[in-house]
């Protein structure tokens, strides 16, 4: 399930957007149809696991924390690869993503500074 999960990603992008849990339904469909129920059921529930809370709302700080998860997850993603899917899995454009969390920008340079950081201690770790 793990590779499924992953293949949606490399598929869809690295967030657990409306687009990647679409994608993954669609797995679960494609499992049932071959008759692997066990499997069909696990990417389901695991699609329903990512679906927002009812009433939970896209604030500047639940945007700002995809972008480093994204960082932290898919280091080598540009500024404006991380920009376009976030916008696209919460149904925005860019410009208006930008409006809602106005330091997008900042949060994604510290981001890429920690990420660098921890990779420069681990090999000299080594």
């Amino acid at each position: 399930m793990t590779l499924i999960h992953e293949i949606c990603h490399a598929v869809i992008g690295p967030s657990h957007g409306k687009r990647f849990r679409a994608r993954l339904r669609q797995a679960a469909q494609h499992a049932e149809q071959l008759g692997e129920t066990a499997l069909a059921l696990a990417l389901s529930q695991e699609a329903d696991g990512y679906e927002p809370e009812e009433g939970e709302q896209i604030t500047p700080t639940s945007i700002c924390n995809m972008v480093e998860d994204i960082v932290r997850d898919v280091p080598g993603m540009t500024f404006e690869e991380v920009v376009d899917g976030i916008a696209a899995d919460l149904g925005l454009i860019p410009t208006e993503l930008h409006r809602r969390a106005r330091r997008l920008r900042r949060v994604y340079e510290t981001a890429r500074q920690e990420c660098e950081s921890r990779e420069q201690r681990r090999k000299a770790r080594k």
